[in-house]
């Protein structure tokens, strides 16, 4: 999902606004682009802004099918954005309150937003909200872009983020931008303008080009908006917290099963066992425990998407989720999945960022326990491991690391997948592996992620490159691994890559999600 911080851009320009060159041909073509759009970033053209915006996905067939809707408001330094899934029903919410970005799931569980990729973020803020008539530029090459000529143009960031913009020379449109070009390049492909009221043009088309995604959005100038409009919804679901007191977890290494953290709850009063599972951006049922539990489902249907492809569920309301210590959380939606199954490992779901965003959740796989604490009044102690940031955006951890010292990839941090590392497919051919296979990562029989189901061995080579092996080094923090197993993935997307437990048992490991902070405490002797 796009989300561009109206508040990153004018917190920026109010400190590192920097004039367009003088007469030469890069601030000629700049004015031409400001002339086509008629309005420059900070003019009062747009006090406030309300987009509505449609994402569509390209079938096989070609044809686009709307797959999400979101809205964003935006008033100077504040902005918050609504997102609803058309396929699941499922709606989140993210902005800025003027001090600190956030992410909000259906739950009203809100963590602080920090990534790696804010200085990516902002450059795409200065574009698709015109701010780029007030850098200087020069000109670096002229090009073609579907046959028809186009100039590049170069601007720098007073964050060091490179900006290269193709403009239509006739016109002064923007048809491409490609945030710092190299190996971690942001490139965003311009459809289309539209006129916000007479004469005001903003991009109102768009897509990235290794994505079958569409946006397309409409803009409203200046309409009324309230504080009520910016601020984060209010947490449906709540915590009772024990006195922190670590309880058992299970940690399971058999041979033909896959690895898995087990965590033993009781749901309305009824005893589950379930995989611990950060990959989850909620908490997931199979139908035989919804039941047992006397879950009543709400009607309509829902698509829940995974890694291995779609199943179908349900909304349910749950009162409480009771832990081995005592702790309690109250009141919250969470999803039967109607497809989930988990064959011979007799678990009851997935427990994932419901339980983490609004707790400290310390998991040690040495003493094979797990201790809960109150963010309100703990803080967890970092000084026996690392602390990586996380990137909790989409309601999962997201961390940058790098493979082989050369390729930079945002990997998620999964907790429910077995394997070790899944790259994207697209790197087939560019980095320097060995191939073979692996125990546990022969993609025959793969489970899934983050409330997928199991499936069958034809069934997991439809979505997957069956093509596994080792890597040269993957850099994690300030630990370097040498030769680690990893697959090939048609699932994932270009410029991630996920992190599975057969890598993340090397640590234990402390879930600060209200400090978007992951503290990796290395394991001594651990196999590999």
């Amino acid at each position: 999902m796009n989300v561009r911080p109206f508040a990153i851009l004018l917190t920026v320009f109010g400190l590192c606004g920097v004039p367009a060159a003088g007469q030469d041909e890069a601030a000629a073509i700049l004015a031409k682009h400001k002339a086509y759009v008629g309005w420059e970033f900070g003019d009062g053209t747009f006090k406030t802004l309300r987009v509505e915006g449609t994402i569509s996905r390209l079938g096989k067939d070609g044809k686009p099918r709307p797959i999400w809707t979101y809205v964003d408001a935006r008033r100077g330094i504040i902005h918050r954005e609504s997102w609803k899934s058309l396929e699941t029903g499922g709606e989140s919410l993210s902005g800025f309150t003027g001090n600190a970005f956030w992410y909000s799931d259906e739950n009203g569980l809100t963590v602080p937003i920090v990534s790696e990729t804010l200085k990516a973020d902002l450059a795409e803020a200065v574009f698709f909200n015109e701010a780029t008539t007030v850098y200087s530029a020069a000109v670096i090459r002229r090009d073609t872009i579907n046959g028809k000529p186009v100039v590049v143009l170069r601007e720098k960031m007073p964050s060091a983020t490179v900006l290269d913009l193709s403009v239509d020379p006739q016109t002064g449109a923007y048809t491409r931008a490609v945030i710092d070009p190299g190996d971690r390049a942001r490139t965003i492909e311009v459809d289309g303008y539209d006129e916000v009221i007479p004469g005001k043009r903003l991009i109102s088309s768009w897509h990235y080009p290794e994505s079958k995604n569409r946006h397309s959005e409409k803009a409203f100038a200046n309409p009324p908006l309230s504080d009520d409009d910016f601020r984060p919804p209010p947490q449906k679901a709540s915590w009772t917290f024990a006195s922190p007191k670590a309880f058992p977890i299970e940690v399971k290494e058999q041979a033909n099963l896959p690895q898995r953290i087990f965590i033993l709850a009781s749901i309305n009063g009824h005893e589950g066992r379930f995989i611990f599972d950060t990959g989850a951006e909620g908490i997931f049922f199979t139908k035989e425990f919804a039941a047992r539990a006397g879950l009543k489902r709400r009607p309509a249907a829902l698509t829940v998407g995974t890694l291995y492809g779609d199943t179908r569920g349900y909304y349910v309301d749950v009162d409480s989720l009771a832990f081995g210590d005592g702790s309690v959380l109250k009141n919250f939606v969470a999803i039967q999945d109607q497809e989930l199954d988990f064959g011979r490992e007799r678990a009851d779901g997935l427990i994932g960022f419901t339980l983490l965003a609004g707790a400290i959740v310390d998991v040690d796989f040495d003493a094979a326990q797990m201790t809960l604490y109150d963010p309100k009044v703990t803080a967890p102690d970092e000084s026996h491991g690392f602390v990586v940031t996380a990137d909790l955006s989409g309601g999962v951890p997201s961390v940058p690391i790098k493979l082989n010292r050369t390729t930079n990839l945002n990997a998620l941090l999964d907790t429910g997948d077995y394997l070790h590392v899944l790259i994207p497919a697209q790197l087939i051919g560019k980095i320097l592996v060995r191939r073979g296979n692996f125990a546990g990562l022969d993609p025959a029989g793969w489970g899934a992620a983050g409330g997928a189901i199991q499936r069958s061995a034809a069934s997991a080579w439809r979505y997957e490159t069956p093509q596994c092996g080792t890597l040269t080094s993957i850099q994690f923090g300030p630990v370097n691994y040498d030769a680690p197993p990893f697959c090939f993935s048609d699932a994932i997307e270009s410029g991630a890559a996920l992190v599975g437990l057969d890598f993340l048992k090397n640590f234990n490991m402390v879930f600060d999600y209200p400090d978007s902070k992951i503290i990796m405490v290395p394991r001594k002797n651990v196999s590999r």
